[in-house]
């Protein structure tokens, strides 16, 4: 019986430490005994507990004690214990100080693990009073021949400077040598460093720039996201915009959409950055930025250089060197399966790309394949596009059938795919799309049929010829429905296809059948909804013509029921009340019924009415005064003023409403970067960066030249030092950077190759000098 346990524990492995049966005495006597194989059963208790959410931090003093062991597995889980616990309270953080020595013994030891865990310690320890010595650690460390040492040396920096944020000139320093290291793996760490204490400190990315393009791809996945991010800012803030004027054509084209933007007279001019470049060496390139008129059919985005091709120089836009550096490093991570990665590309070809139509689509693509991953990953996808189909609806429009909606999406994942369908809609697509949107209306979800629906009437303003069809439509759903979200959302969306098309012969006797929906022949209600109901008076009010000699009789009935009416349609009737008045100002009928509205709602129990009342009184010369003095005269001239003015400010004609865009215009939005948490809350959180304008001249691009030859390199532990030019040249890929208007894709695929031969050889490196440790 006990050689089967025995046999069953050796099949389980380790597993029977994540039992609860061990005593806390026997888990003491264990860490207490002399025996290596004991405190191995102890420490792997322990961790088994932390890793299933214990505490199990009363063992500390018992663990501290363990540090001096000779054995290397036993002190490595020592290292990580402490590491959970170093700064968990007070009594902790004070063990943990007395232990400082040992701690700074291990950092001088021959493992590599050992000095990097011992270094992580005691950085988790926060307290003020050790800072100096916690910083002459990471300083020792960040000059050690180990990547993975330097490593923790640069994961350090950022828990000093959230302990004392004034070392920040001495963190600097330290992360000023971490960046100029050729290991991927300390570069990915010192740049996340970066990106946390001091993200806007260009002056450390500039000698380290171009190696950072050249070994972006082999750096681990994490890493790349903040390599990208820091990158994306860098190149904002350091070179000038390689597409001037495309940002604006690409809203102003997406604006032309709506034929109800174009009736409100939008504009139709961009701003575009003129370089004309110098034909002698010695004379400088001249700048200019004027505004161009644009025809509303023949808006098209303009062509720019490419990210492969340096563009003739006569091309306006052209790219940097350096700026086309960075788009070609991080263009091949378009297929990364990393959708953080993936995210982060797309980003910064949005932001710093060329607007060519090849990379867009290749961004487009790249984004809808991420799509297909869990709903939660997907609603972060499609937050992205939603802010970028709003600008540039033509990087997914191949890519149209991948947000309809599916039965198993959730309702977050569903009403972002119905806005990215609306932003996607044109002329030639537009049939595809109402066919679509007539499949959500059977859904049995109100909320999203009302959002259907609202859609519905956005889709509709890309193209008139549909507008008959889906007033039917939406007139039928208004008779066949019973719910009153989604009566009221149809009966707005109504509203907005008749102001956007007064012209339409069917408009009046859409007109009729709503205010016969509203007030039957016995006089009693059929529209029963506030917003429904307060929707129609508005239109009877706004459009008197189609009604003619019935609107007395409305006015009348409406009048009689206004004690019932809710607060927003008792506002409506107030309003249709003024305006029939002055409509008609000799009929003593209507001003009866007027004045009657007037005095029922100066007495409402709601203040925004009793204010709307008052407004309206003065507005028509009926503000009661029983002053006889000077004063009284005064007033009553003021009366007769405003009086003078009450039809152009009542019945002035009003725009249609621009529904494709969407309820707010695209400036009006909130610009928060793609893909950052900001965008996803829709306010700022606490570390967010924003994108910066472009800068109006080119800053000197000399600052990433400034390298000094035989200079010390003692910290890149696998690479060695930089000493002749030829050596700078194939580091830092000035070949790439400097290429003819007649480079093309084979050279990029050289110069990757070229990468991967070079991480291939720093890895090695770093394999021997790990073997050697």
């Amino acid at each position: 019986m006990d050689f089967q346990s025995i046999s069953n524990r050796s099949l389980a492995g380790d597993a029977h430490f994540f039992e609860d049966a061990t005593s806390p005495a026997k888990v003491r006597s264990f860490l207490d005994s002399t025996k290596e194989a004991d405190k191995l059963k102890g420490m792997k208790w322990l961790l088994a507990m932390l890793s299933k959410g214990k505490d199990v931090s009363e063992f500390f003093p018992d663990v501290v004690k363990n540090v001096v062991v000779k054995s290397v597995e036993v002190k490595k889980m020592v290292y990580n214990y402490l590491v959970h616990y170093a700064d968990y309270n007070n009594a902790c953080r004070e063990i943990a100080l007395l232990s400082i020595n040992s701690f700074q013994k291990d950092m001088s030891g021959s493992n590599q693990l050992i000095r990097g865990l011992a270094l992580r310690v005691l950085t988790s320890i926060r307290v003020p009073d050790i800072i100096q010595i916690q910083l002459l650690a990471v300083r020792k460390c960040a000059t050690d021949s180990s990547p993975y040492v330097r490593k923790c040396a640069a994961t350090a920096v950022t828990k000093i400077y959230s302990v004392d944020s004034e070392q920040l000139p001495q963190l600097k320093q330290i992360l000023d040598k971490l960046l100029k290291d050729s290991s991927t793996m300390v570069l990915g760490s010192a740049i996340a460093a970066f990106n946390e204490i001091c993200p806007t400190s260009y002056d450390l990315l500039h000698r380290s720039y171009r190696k950072i393009c050249h070994l972006l791809a082999d750096m681990d996945e994490w890493s790349q996201i903040s390599c990208l991010e820091v990158l994306t800012r860098y190149v904002r803030n350091q070179f000038t915009d390689p597409a001037p004027g495309a940002t604006e054509a690409a809203r102003l084209q997406s604006k032309h959409r709506s034929t109800s933007a174009l009736k409100g007279r939008l504009g139709s001019t961009i701003k575009r950055r003129i370089v004309r470049k110098a034909f002698y060496s010695d004379e400088e390139d001249e700048e200019d930025e004027e505004e161009v008129e644009v025809e509303v059919e023949k808006i098209a985005l303009p062509e720019y250089g490419s990210v492969f091709n340096s563009g003739d120089n006569e091309v306006e836009g052209d790219l940097d060197p350096d700026h086309r550096l960075v788009l070609r490093s991080a263009f091949p991570l378009l297929k990364s399966r990393n959708s953080g990665v993936v995210l982060g590309v797309c980003s910064l070809h949005y932001y710093c790309g060329s607007q060519g139509d090849r990379t867009n689509q290749q961004v487009g693509k790249a984004l809808v394949r991420i799509l297909r991953n869990h709903r939660e990953i997907q609603y972060v996808v499609l937050m992205s596009i939603q802010t970028m189909a709003r600008d540039r609806p033509i990087m997914f429009r191949p890519f149209l059938s991948e947000f309809f909606v599916k039965s198993m999406d959730p309702v977050f994942n569903r009403s972002l795919k119905l806005e990215i369908l609306t932003s996607m809609a044109f002329n030639d697509n537009v049939q595809t799309i109402l066919k679509e949107l007539q499949v959500y209306i059977k859904h049995s979800n109100p909320h999203f049929v009302a959002a259907t629906i609202r859609a519905i009437g956005r889709v509709v303003d890309c193209d008139p010829n549909i507008v008959d069809i889906c007033m039917e439509g939406l007139l039928h759903l208004l008779l066949c429905s019973k719910n009153d979200i989604i009566i009221g959302e149809t009966v707005s969306v109504l509203r907005q296809l008749i102001q956007q098309n007064t012209s339409n012969p069917k408009t009046s006797k859409l007109l009729f059948q709503l205010v016969k929906l509203l007030i039957n022949e016995e006089g009693s209600f059929i529209i029963e909804v506030p917003i429904a109901r307060a929707s129609v008076i508005w239109l009877i009010g706004e459009f008197h013509e189609a009604i003619g000699k019935v609107s007395p009789d409305i006015l009348r009935i409406l009048a009689g029921g206004y004690i019932s009416e809710s607060t927003e349609t008792k506002m409506q009737i107030l309003n249709y009340a003024v305006k029939l008045a002055l409509r008609y100002p000799d009929d003593e009928t209507i001003q009866n019924l007027m004045t009657y509205v007037l005095e029922m709602s100066r007495y409402d129990v709601d203040t925004d009415l009793r204010d709307r009342s008052r407004l309206m009184t003065a507005l028509m010369g009926l503000a009661p005064t029983s002053e006889s003095n000077e004063n009284a005269i005064n007033n009553e001239q003021y009366l007769e003023e405003l009086a003078s003015h009450s039809k152009n400010i009542m019945l002035a004609s009003k725009l249609p409403p621009v529904t494709l865009l969407g309820s707010v215009d695209i400036e009006g939005l909130p610009n928060f970067t793609v893909g950052s948490l900001s965008s996803l809350v829709g306010h700022y959180v606490l570390t967010y960066e924003p994108i910066a304008n472009w800068p109006s001249s080119q800053p000197d691009p000399n600052v990433r030249d400034a390298i000094r030859l035989g200079a010390d390199n003692s910290n890149t532990g696998t690479s060695g030092k930089i000493e002749t030019k030829e050596d700078i040249t194939n580091f830092y890929g000035h070949e790439s950077t400097s290429e003819s208007s007649d480079s093309s894709e084979e050279d990029s695929d050289d110069d990757d190759d070229d990468d991967d031969s070079e991480s291939s050889s720093d890895d090695s490196d770093s394999d021997n000098e790990s073997k050697s440790s």
